[in-house]
């Protein structure tokens, strides 16, 4: 079993377990990922659990990838929220369950620019072409219109568990586990913060915790 930084790679009789509790791309790389994939050997069926908020899309989109292509079948379990990056690596998942307390966020690739007009021009131009390749991965896995994904990405657009199945993000819910998100706001520049983390909706948040500990107190 190998684990740092919320992030963990185990296996055993057959059956591997990859957990992403951190931001892809900084807690873990896609060289760090395809490296413990490995390492977990030859198994029939790999449970990947998510809770990350961002990471970087190049990195997202790899590991994506690595996940598609492997020839063990994916099982995704969205724990928290898969926003951004590991929205990309959630739909790899041959089914997608998310928690009736999670989230799924999708919006347009960011990127810094420093230099002159035509830096940030062609910046632009890479930018736009990303967005393309992530609403390419979002309109296969979910069958929706084209247009539609680039309404919600340019919005920056986040669905909750019923949206997220209904919509085609997540194949099915499941009961409420322990609240694991940890909304970072100097971390996680979001225009639009997800609804549940805002300071606005703090009443609500402790309301559902509090429902989700006595379910699990049950």
């Amino acid at each position: 079993m190998t684990k740092k930084n919320g992030i963990s790679f185990r296996a055993a009789k057959g059956r591997g377990e990859i957990i992403l509790y951190g931001d892809i791309g900084f807690d873990i790389t896609a060289a760090d990922f395809s490296r413990e994939l490995k390492a977990l050997g030859k198994v029939e069926a790999i449970d990947v659990r998510i809770n990350s908020f961002c990471g970087d899309v190049f990195d997202g989109v790899t590991i994506h990838s690595r996940l598609a292509e492997h020839p063990a079948t994916i099982d995704v379990a969205i724990d928290g929220i898969a926003a951004s990056a590991a929205s990309v690596i959630a739909m790899a998942g041959d089914a997608i369950r998310i928690a009736e307390a999670g989230f799924v966020m999708i919006h347009d690739a960011w990127g810094l620019t420093v230099g002159n007009a035509e830096d940030h021009r062609r910046q632009a131009d890479r930018l736009e072409a990303v967005s393309a390749q992530i609403a390419g991965v979002y309109e296969r896995r979910t069958g929706q219109e084209m247009t539609q994904i680039r309404k919600w990405m340019a919005m920056e657009t986040e669905f909750n568990a019923d949206q997220s199945v209904e919509f085609g993000f997540a194949t099915d819910k499941f009961e409420a586990q322990r609240m694991v998100a940890k909304f970072d706001p100097d971390r996680h520049h979001f225009r639009r913060s997800p609804t549940m983390v805002l300071p606005g909706n703090k009443r609500a948040a402790a309301r559902m915790i509090a429902e989700m500990r006595m379910h699990l107190a049950a």
